[in-house]
């Protein structure tokens, strides 16, 4: 039974952890509430392509039944974006810009 509790009392804390920090990071740079920010647009201000170097697993079947697994590196082509983002609060209508970055291969 001490087990089953410590289990339950383990989910709500990390569901609680969750929630908060999904919250916060939503939230409102002037009037702090959670929850409260939305993106209203989003403007690309760079663009760049660049190399970088990534593993790759390759997976042979050999026909009895049984596999084998090589690792590799490879050096592929990366397009690095970089945004401003526009955002509103919904509870005090503050207005508010961000930066941001993403990368994909290609």
């Amino acid at each position: 039974m001490s087990i089953e509790i410590f289990f339950i009392t383990a989910g709500i804390v990390i569901v609680s952890a969750l929630v908060a920090m999904h919250g916060w990071t939503n939230s409102c740079p002037d009037c702090q509430k959670w929850f409260s920010r939305s993106l209203d647009d989003s403007e690309e201000i760079s663009r760049e392509n660049g190399y970088e170097t990534v593993t790759r697993k390759d997976q042979t079947s050999h026909g009895n039944g049984k596999s084998s697994t090589t690792t590799r590196k490879e050096q592929v082509r990366m397009t690095y974006l970089k945004h401003k983002n526009f955002y509103s609060c919904n509870k005090c209508n503050h207005n508010w810009t961000a930066l941001s970055s993403s990368k994909f291969e290609g």
